[in-house]
């Protein structure tokens, strides 16, 4: 048989609760106090017998009885040697098959459970599952806290408009506060008038602000504003053109520009007639 492994030692070890060399050491001990205490009663006895005579055999004793406990002692140590061999090598050990099947199982692992991977991987699962439970659980827990706060606010705002509305309520008992509240009444149907127009407006406004009449409005405009330019430069010209001929500012070759340009200004005064009143002069005036 092979020398036992620091494994099986160590199990073993575990399992007696002392190391297997121990129980070999002990039996050599009890073997050597056996035969100490044999040297020792034959030493007594020899030495009773020391006298024979007038011969004192004391000391050849204690030698002899020296050397047969030091023989003894190399005897036993040989012979237990061999003991020694054979009960760790054969006794007081664990086979190696058994170590690598896990089939040596002590006192203190009746009740441990071995898991393989699968279910290592599965408790991880489940324990991440457990994981997000419970941060999904504080989440809803912090949402309903707030809704929680929003209630007891609006809770709050309800109690106040009821004691509100009691004590409005109790202006019934109260003339004058009756003549203000009947003064009041019609202010529901003005309130439901004002919501029916605006809701009519805000309809006529989506039916005519598309985007096509705004594109044409805008080029209507544009067209307006133009020819009203040209009719405003129109009448300065002819403006100007009269106050020069009154002051006697104009030369020779202006009045005859003027003249070569009477139909314009024939047709200026036309459009000036027709468009401009004179209570409005003043007020283009300014505006030029």
């Amino acid at each position: 048989m092979s020398a036992p492994t620091m494994r099986s030692t160590s199990i073993l070890t575990e399992h007696l609760g002392y190391p297997p060399i121990s129980l070999v050491d002990d039996i050599i001990n009890a073997v050597n106090e056996i035969m100490y205490k044999c040297t020792a009663a034959m030493e007594k006895y020899l030495l009773s017998k020391s006298q024979i005579g007038e011969e004192d055999y004391a000391e050849e004793i204690k030698s002899g009885v020296a050397k047969l406990e030091s023989l003894l002692e190399n005897s036993v140590d040989r012979n237990f040697d061999k003991l020694e061999l054979y009960v760790l090598r054969n006794v007081l050990r664990i086979p190696e098959e058994f170590l690598d099947a896990n089939v040596f199982r002590l006192e203190n692992q009746k009740d441990l459970v071995i898991v393989d991977d699968d279910e290592v991987k599965r408790s991880e699962e489940e324990l991440r599952d457990k994981v997000n439970d419970v941060e999904l659980a504080f989440k809803r827990n912090e949402i309903l806290s707030k809704k929680v706060a929003k209630v007891k606010k609006l809770l709050t705002s309800i109690k106040d408009f009821k004691q509100k509305l009691i004590e409005l309520l109790k202006c019934k008992e109260e003339q004058q506060l009756q003549k203000i509240l009947e003064s009041l009444k019609p202010i529901d149907d003005t309130v439901t008038l004002l919501a029916g127009s605006l809701r009519k407006l805000y309809v006529d406004s989506e039916s005519i602000s598309s985007t096509e009449e705004v594109e044409a409005l805008l080029q209507k405009l544009k067209s307006k504003g133009k020819e009203k330019k040209d009719y405003r430069t129109r009448y300065i010209n002819i403006r100007t053109t009269n106050v020069l001929e009154k002051l006697g500012l104009l030369g020779d070759g202006e009045k005859e520009n003027r003249s070569a340009g009477s139909g314009v200004r024939e047709q200026g005064k036309e459009v000036a007639k027709l468009d401009i009143e004179e209570p409005q002069l003043d007020l283009l005036d300014d505006v030029l």
